[in-house]
């Protein structure tokens, strides 16, 4: 009983931690590009993700959220829920795997982490993905070991529900893989079961394989992520047990401690492999479902640039359990060398998530309630940045709002480019907008092609008087008089091709591209940047 106590009291604060202040930040713009694709019916999702480059499963929970209301906090429940029962089940694996201690010890990390904790109060599916993919890998351990028929059709299912939650829920699949060949005997064993249940994946997979390589390819040729160096590897660990809020000198630190705490795991790991028959296939299991997602996505990111922590979740839980088993083998002294530093960063990392302005999502929602109270007819709204369109979408749809033609992403037609489109950001020219129009708000978001943008807004001065400007948590509100703007060469300027031929993300001459005037401030290093 006395077990059952510590895993309820666990579960309580891991679920206390991802509901705590969850409709607190505003949406930032994958959520309410997650918001806006889930309000489609079943259809349209379908058609929407087949465009885009995730499968429609996440999407599908969401809009069945949506029926109970659309506010911050709802649209964030899935994950939050996704998170919360994720906890118990990472119990349950280290339990199986080694035993009752590890198992909390496994949980107690988890229901604390930094890392799943912020993707367990983001409206995303990575919380959904972590879940089904830890899922399929504690059913696959399971039927390895017992041979129950139950337990391969649930590792079907739950690996099926995991690639239709993303793409990248192959690399878990690659992990088990991996753990197959290192046990090729046993294996051999069990080849026709293998075969029959890999086979019944991928039939039922089959509907979306008319769609992955053209998704892939998208990835593949569009994608803004950049090659990872042999440095993002290490830094990477960090991220998993300690998450993104913290200062550059705290990452350090944070980089520190965890490379010695992975250290240590694995050298007790290595020793446990040379001596210890009984741990060797629980410690191979988790060091494949550790390495290899993190490990692939390295390697093929070398070519094809794929390489994102939150793709990979699975490896975050297999490198808690890794920790737990050493936790509770090391002696006292190592561990409390790697419990008071690891705590004390974990307690910085949620405070600075939950309370420090510094590392919080823009704040969209006030920034859209400014623009409601001040906004009148005969106005017209335009965004430098699709990240503000797209919010104010969902927090102030009444409004009148544009996109300029000309922004790099939207001509070269990337991936970011891509799925505003999906959401319906269609970019039209200066003239088409002001049209009619006697005041023009300008909102500017500095969270992507800054130069571009700040250039956009050098023009928007020099062609129409400024009447007010505020700052909005580092989001720029300007108002211009339309009735008084500048006519001649300036307005050729502009026409059908954006701000000084921009099309094609041709860079301005920076020599004349000034900043934003003193009351327009950049966001803050800490806002919410979506590599993370």
């Amino acid at each position: 009983m006395k077990r059952y106590g510590w895993l309820v009291g666990i579960l309580v604060m891991g679920a206390f931690l991802r509901l705590l202040l969850l409709g607190h930040q505003s949406l930032w713009l994958d959520e309410a590009f997650s918001v806006i694709i889930a309000r489609r019916d079943w259809g349209q999702i379908i058609v929407s993700t087949a465009q885009d480059t995730m499968p429609p499963l996440y999407y599908f929970v969401l809009r069945a959220f949506l029926a109970l209301g659309d506010g911050e906090f709802v649209v964030r429940l899935p994950s939050a829920l996704w998170g919360m029962v994720t906890i118990p089940l990472l119990y349950a694996l280290g339990r199986r795997l080694f035993s009752e201690k590890v198992g909390l010890m496994s949980a107690l990390l988890l229901a604390v982490n930094p890392f799943h904790i912020f993707y367990s109060q983001e409206a995303r599916m990575y919380s959904q993905l972590g879940f089904c993919t830890l899922l399929s890998a504690f059913f696959f351990l399971r039927a390895w070991q017992e041979g129950k028929k139950r337990d391969w059709l649930s590792f079907a299912l739950s690996t099926v529900a995991a690639l239709y939650t993303q793409n990248m829920a192959v690399l878990s699949l690659m992990a088990l893989g991996v753990f197959a060949l290192l046990h090729w005997r046993e294996a051999m064993r069990k080849w026709r079961t293998l075969a029959i249940v890999l086979g019944s994946v991928i039939l039922l997979f089959l509907p979306w394989l008319v769609y992955l390589p053209e998704q892939m390819a998208r990835v593949g040729t569009q994608f803004w992520a950049e090659t990872p160096s042999v440095l993002e590897l290490f830094t990477t660990l960090s991220l998993f047990l300690f998450g993104h809020a913290l200062s550059p000198a705290m990452v350090i630190a944070a980089l520190i401690v965890g490379l010695y705490g992975v250290f240590l795991a694995l050298f007790l790991g290595w020793r446990a492999l040379r001596e210890e028959g009984a741990n060797r296939e629980p410690l191979s299991f988790v060091l494949c479902l550790f390495a290899v997602p993190m490990g692939s996505s390295f390697l093929i990111s070398q070519l094809w640039p794929i390489f994102l922590a939150r793709t990979f979740i699975v490896s975050a839980f297999a490198l808690l359990v890794l920790l737990a088993w050493g936790l509770v083998r090391m002696p006292r002294l190592l561990a409390a060398l790697l419990i008071v530093p690891g705590l004390a960063l974990v307690s910085l990392s949620l405070y600075n998530f939950y309370a420090n302005p510094a590392y919080a999502k823009p704040p969209m929602r006030e920034a859209a309630g400014y623009l409601q109270t001040h906004f009148r007819a005969g106005d017209t709204v335009i965004h430098t940045s699709d990240s503000s369109y797209l919010t104010f979408v969902y927090y102030a749809p009444e409004l009148d709002r544009h996109f300029l033609i000309g922004d790099p992403d939207y001509e070269r037609e990337t991936t970011r480019g891509r799925t505003g489109r999906i959401a319906g950001i269609r970019p039209e020219s200066l003239d088409e907008i002001v049209s009619g129009k006697s005041r023009l708000w300008l909102v500017v978001t500095l969270d992507h092609n800054p130069d571009y943008q700040k250039e956009l807004k050098r023009q928007f001065d020099r062609r129409y008087p400024l009447l007010d400007a505020t700052d909005v948590g580092g989001i720029g509100i300007l108002l211009y008089d339309l009735n008084r703007g500048q006519d001649g060469k300036e307005r050729e300027l502009w026409g059908k091709r954006g701000a000084m031929g921009l099309v094609g993300g041709r860079r301005p001459d920076l020599a004349v591209c000034h900043l934003l005037f003193g009351a327009l401030h950049p966001p803050a290093s800490g806002v919410h940047d979506p590599r993370l």
